[in-house]
């Protein structure tokens, strides 16, 4: 049942993902690679402006749900009064703005905080069938909008960056008629009187806080390369960088899965998530995804023409081995979640994104992109170590396995390159 259910949230978490993942290599297609740059910084900027906004709220659900459900509602149901209120507000000026790409955003972020906290409700009222349910919903939503306008509307060039923002923002909206008691969005009257009475449980609110500078300083380490980049080189560039980075970022479907269903698998089977047994197969699963996807990765690359090169695909490399650091990062760091030491966690992404801001210029001059690249590398694997320094489920070994099975996939594939 566990595995069961580790293997639901995991898919579920990767169809959420899946949409934009997906959506950004297809892109690639269709617009030139300064476009593609572009629209890879509107991305990117939404994951850090839905965690801010929502005053990182799905912590909340995630660490309480199963303790005070009571609680955790009047969070949920204040955060979406407010929401949907800007939402219905700004819609009122969409015939002003209706070809604005900086409108759409808004909306965009708007939607994605929606449905990053609802979503994570459903998840833990309704159980894993009905999370995949709507993961499914937004996918299946998204491709068929995204397809639509290509090969019907024949959308592309200069109108395609909006009309992409425009469909994510309606298919971030798709939960509202999947798995979801519309009952819970509105009941400001309760909300406003509760607040007045302090009922709200304000150590949720500072526990979710306090992971804040985690979740900025992860961003960091994940996104901000994209804007270095876009200053400190050309547009095109920054579009070869964002595909080689899109492409990558496939491999955080699997990690997605990691970071939704691994707290929720420990919070309730801690010894058997700090067994050998389970490490051993977690090893193994994630060390044969790298190898398949980065075959997978060789196969397809030629097929995009403005990005194909051999430089291309050493990114691809570099970067996909370190997000594998970043599989057992979440695996560490599962255990500090458990004992609430969420501060301890904020302070090492602290120290790995000043890293990651501090080692980007001197890499970048003296290698080009190649310098960026090894900067996220390298900030990957610092911040699996220094999880694991804390980390009940970690030891010499089980640090030492992906080290180097990551630096053998590197000579491997450098080695062959685009001739695997």
């Amino acid at each position: 049942m566990i595995i069961k259910n580790f293997l639901i949230y995991g898919l579920s978490a990767g169809l959420n993902r899946a949409g934009i993942f997906l959506l950004l290599p297809f892109s690639a297609m269709y617009i030139s690679p300064e476009s593609f740059g572009e629209l890879n910084i509107y991305l990117v900027s939404s994951s850090l402006l839905s965690v801010l906004l929502t005053f990182n709220l799905s912590t909340i659900i995630s660490r309480e749900y199963y303790y005070d459900k009571l609680g955790v509602m009047l969070y949920l149901n204040f955060h979406n009064a407010i929401m949907l209120s800007f939402v219905f507000f700004s819609l009122i000026f969409l015939p002003f703005f209706y070809s604005s790409r900086i409108f759409w955003f808004f909306l965009f972020v708007l939607s994605e905080c929606l449905f990053l906290v609802n979503s994570n409700y459903i998840r833990f009222k309704l159980g894993s069938g009905e999370y995949f349910k709507v993961t499914s919903a937004k996918f299946i939503f998204l491709m068929i909008s995204f397809f639509f306008c290509i090969y019907i509307l024949e959308v592309k060039g200069e109108p395609f960056v909006t009309t992409i923002l425009i469909v994510l923002f309606f298919s971030n909206l798709s939960f509202l008629f999947i798995g979801f008691n519309l009952s819970t969005l509105i009941k400001i009257g309760k909300i406003f009187r509760r607040i007045g009475c302090g009922k709200f449980n304000r150590s949720y609110l500072l526990f979710a806080l306090s992971l804040i500078p985690h979740a900025s300083a992860q961003w960091v380490n994940s996104s901000f390369d994209r804007f270095f980049v876009k200053w400190f080189f050309t547009d095109t560039e920054l579009g070869i960088y964002s595909f080689s980075y899109s492409v990558a970022s496939l491999l955080l479907l699997i990690s997605s899965g990691y970071a939704l269903g691994l707290p929720q698998v420990c919070v309730k089977n801690f010894k058997i998530v700090g067994s050998n047994y389970f490490y051993k197969i977690f090893f193994l699963f994630n060390s044969f995804i790298l190898w398949l996807f980065l075959y997978a990765v060789s196969f397809f690359m030629p097929k995009f023409s403005h990005y194909n090169n051999s430089n291309a695909f050493n990114f691809v490399v570099l970067i996909s081995c370190g997000l594998y650091f970043l599989f057992f990062y979440l695996y560490f760091s599962t255990s500090l979640f458990y004992e609430r030491k969420g501060s301890l966690i904020s302070k090492i992404t602290l120290f790995i994104c000043l890293y990651s801001i501090l080692a980007l210029y001197p890499f970048a001059s003296y290698l080009g992109i190649v310098g960026v690249c090894i900067v996220t590398l390298s900030a990957y694997l610092i911040y699996m170590c220094s999880v694991a320094l804390f980390s009940s489920f970690a030891n010499i070994m089980r640090v030492l396995l992906p080290v180097a099975f990551s630096f053998f996939t590197i000579i491997f594939f450098y080695r062959w390159g685009l001739n695997v």
